[in-house]
């Protein structure tokens, strides 16, 4: 009778174990695998949403700055147009002129050129590297432009510096060079440099009047 028993006990326990390892097998250890995947689902949906919410941000504070982003890219425009604008650019020159006193006597502009890099700048004094400029845009144009002022050294220098300042057209000065004084301290000055477009229409209008000087009273015109 004892060993009856003690088989029927030893069989219970071990349909019990073969019980326990299916219910593992077929229902626990499924349900923590769809927990595992349920859980890196939510993690990947909460990565997403805080990206998104990032983006929204952006997209937020770049609307709230619309007003200024435009502003900056009229400014952009002014400084290299789209198109050549030649007779404005000359009245500019002129009227640059008249606020540091001096007089512009001709303006000649030569034949644009694509803009395909950027030189490189010389290091600081104490050795440190110059940073690297970025590249040029697609499409834009450098136009040669030869200024003759009248006036004295200070005038024409006052000319030089409002010439690359302000939210007017772009001018990159290169040279200046001046004649002897005359007996009242005024000189001729020669002014180069570049001014530039971005498009090749409008490189193609500067060439169509490459070499034309345009005196002081055109410029007014």
């Amino acid at each position: 009778m004892s060993n009856r028993r003690t088989t029927w006990i030893t069989g219970a326990a071990l349909i019990a174990l073969v019980l326990v390892a299916l219910t593992w097998m077929l229902v626990v250890s499924p349900r923590i695998e769809q927990t595992s995947a349920l859980n890196e689902e939510v993690a990947a949906a909460q990565d997403a949403n805080g990206l998104l919410q990032i983006q929204a941000t952006t997209l937020a504070a770049d609307v709230a700055r619309r007003g200024e982003l435009e502003a900056e890219l009229a400014t952009l425009r002014t400084r290299v147009p789209e198109d050549a604008g030649l007779p404005e650019f000359t009245r500019l020159l002129k009227g640059l002129a008249d606020e540091s006193g001096a007089v512009v006597s001709t303006v000649s502009v030569g034949i644009a050129t694509e803009v395909t890099s950027t030189p490189d700048l010389p290091s600081a004094p104490d050795g440190t590297a110059a940073p690297a400029l970025a590249a040029p845009p697609a499409g834009m144009y450098a136009v040669p432009v030869t200024l003759t002022v009248q006036g004295t050294l200070d005038q024409a220098k006052t000319y030089a510096g409002v010439l690359q300042t302000g939210d007017h057209r772009l001018f990159l000065l290169t040279s200046l060079s001046w004649s002897s004084l005359d007996a009242d301290g005024t000189t001729t000055v020669t002014l180069t440099g570049f001014t530039y477009v971005l498009s090749a229409d409008a490189a193609a209008a500067v060439a169509d009047e490459a070499g034309a000087s345009v005196n002081s009273t055109e410029a007014t015109g």
